[in-house]
């Protein structure tokens, strides 16, 4: 039985994460074998008729981000610098044993991230094709699927047949049973929370006051009875997400892969617009007494003190002598900015034509 050796640092690692190599290691050492992927992109199929378990990479944590930050760069998004941190660190058992690691090509920041992450491990990356309704995008998938299944052979000295993949395809849990699967995950992530952070309210004392602060009243809310006689909408189903991205096309709906915020919602879909059309629908939004939630890149050009948020705060070409030519589009698609920060938009002050000079914003800070 071959033996595998723990991290230099394992024990300054909490018992969870201690437990966690350890139940890798033995399955190692029983001659288990083990990719770790970073997308749904990855045939599970082709995994299984290989003999080769499968997990997910995907970094959810700040707490390797900074580790990740002295290879990337800081403005790359956080979860490419938390997956890549914890390789680089060396803090989830299942990217230091595995095998190999399999990426594909979602987004430029990750495709940089897996040239470095594959100093550290061997990773392969599936080149997807760029869009579905190509005419050959099928014979483009295929040919990535034949490459990987010659590597996994390679690698794992197996041969995957037809008969192999057949019965892997035919083991494949159904949806609902996936889903059934999912939601015990789920719970046992909400105890541990519970654990953590302790159990939610039942139910709190709420003071209602003016805009001076003197208190109106005060009433026992649960959760759910705060949330109707305060918000009463539907949330999920009631409101819809612009964006304003000049590296693509407007007027056209687009989805963020992996980027889904509670149990039940959708990954982030949202209209593209030129943003003076956005402008416009603020402007509507509030006249219509509903302050509308927003985000940018607040990292440049805020001044903390004063609260205000300016292209016109800072002159950085008279201090540096020289000129910072890149438009938004520009800065997008080289990662120097980002939507960092997100906000209310409650007031907004207009000339004699309608058009906004500024906006009133409400902060977390």
């Amino acid at each position: 039985m071959e033996a595998f050796e723990l991290p230099k640092t394992f024990d300054e690692f909490v018992d969870a994460r201690k437990a966690g190599f350890l139940k890798v290691k033995e399955f190692k050492e029983n001659g288990g074998k083990l990719a770790g992927c970073l997308c749904s992109y990855t045939p599970s199929e082709l995994m299984d008729a290989a003999g080769v378990a499968t997990v997910g990479l995907c970094g959810t944590s700040n707490e390797t981000i900074a580790d990740a930050e002295k290879v990337l760069p800081k403005n790359l998004c956080p979860l490419i610098k938390s997956t890549y941190g914890f390789a680089y660190s060396q803090k989830c058992p299942y990217t230091y044993f595995a095998d190999m690691i399999i990426g594909e090509t979602t987004c430029d920041g990750k495709k940089k991230m897996y040239e470095l992450l594959n100093e550290l491990k061997e990773t392969y990356v599936l080149h997807l094709p760029q869009s579905q309704e190509r005419a050959y995008a099928n014979k483009i998938w295929c040919e990535e699927l034949r490459l990987l299944k010659e590597r996994l052979e390679e690698k794992f000295d197996v041969e995957i047949t037809d008969e192999k993949l057949r019965e892997a395809a035919a083991k494949g849990e159904k949806n609902a049973a996936l889903q059934k699967r999912k939601e015990e995950m789920l719970g046992t992530i909400y105890h541990i929370l519970e654990i953590c952070l302790g159990c939610p309210p039942q139910e709190f004392d709420y003071t209602l006051k003016d805009a001076a602060g003197k208190p109106i009243c005060t009433k026992k809310y649960t959760p759910k009875s705060f949330y109707e006689e305060y918000v009463g909408k539907d949330l999920k189903n009631s409101y819809v997400m612009l964006m304003n991205d000049p590296t693509r096309p407007y007027h056209k709906t687009y989805t963020i892969d992996l980027d889904r915020h509670s149990y039940d919602g959708v990954q982030w879909t949202y209209l593209n617009l030129p943003v003076d059309e956005i402008k416009q629908m603020a402007i509507a939004s509030i006249k219509d007494s509903t302050m509308m939630y927003f985000s940018c890149d607040v990292g440049k050009m805020l001044n903390s003190k004063t609260g205000v948020l300016s292209l016109k705060n800072y002159d950085y070409e008279s201090l540096f002598g020289t000129n910072f030519p890149m438009n938004k589009a520009d800065r997008i698609r080289t990662f120097a900015s980002a939507s960092s920060h997100a906000m209310t938009l409650m007031a907004v002050d207009l000339d004699e034509n309608d058009k906004p000079k500024k906006w009133m914003v409400e902060n977390s800070w």
